[in-house]
């Protein structure tokens, strides 16, 4: 995975389109998963950073539940972190109102 691009420009008769589109050259697995494997390879990870990463979607993934009422601070608030964004992101270009 290193090293492999998640998106890739797409191509039309030879010229870039100026969009992207996901690499279908990767293995998949989940954004959490991908990250943490990532992330990794270049900085070591205390385990509560690791729960961080692994499970910062919270009770919205499936996976969430599996630490449900375990979380650590750190996950917790990477977890509010990333909801706070998408509202605010979502609000800001009128998706939700």
């Amino acid at each position: 995975m290193p090293g492999k691009p998640y998106y890739v420009p797409e191509v039309n008769d030879g010229l870039a389109t100026g969009k992207y589109s996901i690499n279908q050259d990767l293995v998949s697995m989940g954004l959490a998963l991908r990250s943490l494997y990532l992330v990794s390879q270049y900085v070591p990870l205390n385990d509560e950073e690791a729960q961080a990463i692994a499970y910062h979607d919270g009770m919205y993934v499936p996976e969430g539940r599996s630490v449900s009422h375990r979380e650590e601070p750190l996950l917790l608030l990477l977890h509010w972190a990333d909801m706070w964004t998408a509202k605010m992101l979502e609000e800001k270009s009128g998706e939700i109102k």
